[in-house]
């Protein structure tokens, strides 16, 4: 069945290929623990179970790392972009992007990492519509849900250097 995408896919339907079905019903029932099939306490863990499954990242007892790992960062970016207030656009381009960027050529040991990859990348993409981060600006003209951010997460100024020229080297918009 064909949606617009537009509109919110409904609730009811599998996004997969299998025919596994949610009910809402489910979440209130009172199961007794002790004769559950599945070895699942919660109904809520067998549904996470299934979902994991369905999107391919557990098969039985083994895990696919490398899809997790991407789904961790992609979240992360997620995050990153909606304690920003990227638009809808700058958000899609930078997931991309985060997306694209091999975080292991840009970490180090004690510095670099994921988050504030996703930071500069969040910086890179917001800076073509005019919000202007750039760590050698002073703070008062800079963003400052950019230079909030960062000074929460604690980084030192050196490493945010290292990391915005890195990331603007690699991020190809």
């Amino acid at each position: 069945m064909a949606y617009d995408e537009e509109e919110a896919e409904p609730i009811t339907e599998p996004d997969t290929l299998n025919a596994t079905k949610f009910y809402g019903y489910d979440a209130s029932a009172n199961y007794d623990t002790k004769h559950r099939l599945d070895g699942t306490e919660r109904i809520s863990d067998f549904y996470s179970r299934l979902a994991a499954y369905n999107t391919g990242v557990r098969n039985g007892k083994w895990g696919d790392n490398e899809l997790l790992r991407e789904q961790d960062n992609l979240a992360l970016f997620d995050a990153i972009a909606s304690q920003l207030e990227l638009t809808s656009y700058q958000h899609s381009r930078g997931r991309q992007a985060f997306s694209e960027l091999s975080l292991s050529e840009l970490s180090s040991p004690h510095g670099i990492d994921a988050t504030l990859c996703a930071v500069m990348v969040a910086a890179v993409v917001a800076r073509e519509d005019g919000r202007m981060y750039h760590p050698s600006r002073p703070e008062n003209t800079n963003d400052d849900l950019f230079t909030a951010l960062l000074a929460d997460l604690g980084y030192s100024d050196r490493l945010v250097h290292k990391c915005y020229g890195k990331v603007l080297n690699r991020v190809s918009l």
